[in-house]
């Protein structure tokens, strides 16, 4: 079965103000060693835009702590208005 999919999910507002919501329906709050990135939703930037706006490799360990850093990034880049990290395993998924 399937570990479940737990998200970070990050929200730019009308006052440009950061919001963080985590929600944990499994455990992003768990370090894990990533074993892929798969980005999801991406349609005016290409791909590898956004995995040289990404501070994540394969093979690096994340924290839940680092998560806002890491999706305010690719907030900063201007690109999106939208921004969420799951986890399945050790896939982080990004959707932008």
């Amino acid at each position: 079965m399937p570990e479940p999919r737990a998200m970070v999910r990050v929200a730019l507002k009308s006052s440009a103000v950061f919001t963080a919501l985590l929600i944990a329906a499994g455990s992003f709050a768990e370090s894990f060693r990533v074993t892929d990135i798969r980005l999801e939703g991406v349609q005016r930037v290409s791909a590898g835009t956004v995995f040289n706006l990404l501070p994540i490799d394969v093979g690096d360990q994340v924290e839940e702590a680092d998560a806002g850093f890491y999706i305010r990034q690719l907030f900063r880049s201007g690109y999106f208005h939208d921004v969420e990290m799951a986890r399945e395993g050790g896939v982080l998924i990004v959707t932008v």
